[in-house]
């Protein structure tokens, strides 16, 4: 099955409302079961840390991707009703390349969020 994340919501005279049948159907059809108003009000926070020596606009780069790595995990993800934050921290004790540093964020990230519900009982 393919969903759109339109098929989500509908416009209500105040703005734009989730649609919760819609919801509750895509988690039934994905084996999830209802989902509830849940699904739309939770807040991740993390953060990445590295050896890696960067710059405060690194840093701040680096916090900004891996939000990737909750968008490749979490579905639905940065609702207008998450706090979603990521900070990035460096011990500066290697030179690097920032590209690789950025992927490794992101894919650490992903990999975290994936250990942690694998993990949880």
């Amino acid at each position: 099955m393919v969903f759109h994340a339109f098929d989500l919501f509908h416009l209500h005279g105040t703005g734009l409302e989730i649609d919760q049948y819609a919801v509750n159907a895509v988690a039934r059809a994905c084996g999830v079961g209802a989902l509830g108003q849940a699904a739309f009000g939770n807040t991740t926070i993390g953060v990445v840390a590295t050896n890696a020596r960067l710059t405060r606009e690194e840093a701040n780069k680096l916090a900004s991707m891996a939000h990737d790595g909750l968008a490749m995990t979490i579905r639905p993800v940065h609702t207008s009703l998450d706090g979603d934050t990521f900070f990035a921290m460096s011990t500066g004790e290697r030179e690097c390349e920032l590209l690789p540093v950025l992927v490794a964020g992101v894919r650490a990230v992903s990999a975290a969020i994936l250990d942690a519900v694998r993990s949880a009982e």
